[in-house]
């Protein structure tokens, strides 16, 4: 006997498959032109975040000289009030009043 000439099920599983290659790739389309767009919100948000909380932004400057703040005094004292801010949910005072001054780390000098 011979088979049919339009196997319906073949067929199905074809529009099946096509359709969900179709999807992923609409999908990979719309979610490569949005992402960068994401980063940039994220990053744009993150900056203003940094320039309202001077805690974070000593922060970053500790995570940027590596192993050498191990060895800041500020960096400690950052680091103090960070765990004390995340663990007691109060806000923090300026870093400023952490040791008495705000003197940027990434600036050649020991602190």
């Amino acid at each position: 006997m011979r088979a049919p000439v339009f196997n319906l099920r073949a067929m199905g599983r074809a529009a099946f498959f096509l359709g969900v290659a179709a999807t992923v790739i609409l999908a990979a389309a719309h979610f490569r032109n949005t992402g960068c767009a994401l980063v940039a919100r994220v990053r744009s948000s993150a900056a203003t975040a940094l320039s309202r909380d001077p805690l974070s932004f000593t922060l970053e400057q500790c995570q940027a000289i590596g192993m050498a703040a191990k060895d800041s005094p500020l960096c400690e004292a950052v680091w103090a009030e960070n765990r004390r801010r995340f663990f007691t949910g109060h806000p923090s005072p300026p870093v400023a009043d952490l040791l008495g001054h705000t003197a940027p780390l990434l600036s050649g000098t020991e602190h």
